[in-house]
């Protein structure tokens, strides 16, 4: 399994893309099922609206169909995204396996390629994350 929780906390936002076609997917909350409809999703996570508002911290398991096949994690809820009527819930993928974690890599692609991804600044660009890591651990290595 790929612990998503492991990586790097400091790091930037991954790029988001926003999810056409009111795209559904399930939420198992011990024995109860909670059907949603996502919203934004990144290769860490992303939002959706579920018909009632999960506690933040609450983990879950996560499913959902993609162009690339279907793909579940266990989730971390992070709390409300929006305002909206129902608010959008952030989560985080906490694991994930290496197989669905590339065909969430493809579907990412494949919604972009659409041109349903979010506008990106420069903090959000490879080598920018890049050269804050190698600057960053050069700083530290001078103190």
């Amino acid at each position: 399994m790929h612990n998503i929780a492991d990586q790097q906390r400091d790091s930037v936002r991954a790029p988001r893309v926003n999810v056409p076609n009111k795209e559904r997917v399930l939420v198992a909350l011990g024995a109860q099922h909670v059907t949603g409809v996502l919203c934004k999703l990144s290769t860490t996570g992303g939002t959706l609206r579920l018909s009632r508002t999960v506690a933040k911290g609450t983990v879950a398991d996560l499913a959902l169909m993609t162009v690339s096949g279907r793909i579940s994690s266990a989730v971390e809820f992070l709390g409300p995204a929006d305002r909206g009527t129902p608010p959008a819930q952030a989560f985080r993928f906490i694991h994930m396996g290496p197989a669905e974690s590339r065909r969430l890599g493809n579907a990412l692609e494949e919604i972009r390629k659409q041109g349903f991804g979010e506008k990106q600044d420069w903090r959000f660009h490879p080598l920018t994350r890049s050269a804050l890591r190698t600057v960053k651990s050069i700083t530290g290595k001078r103190s």
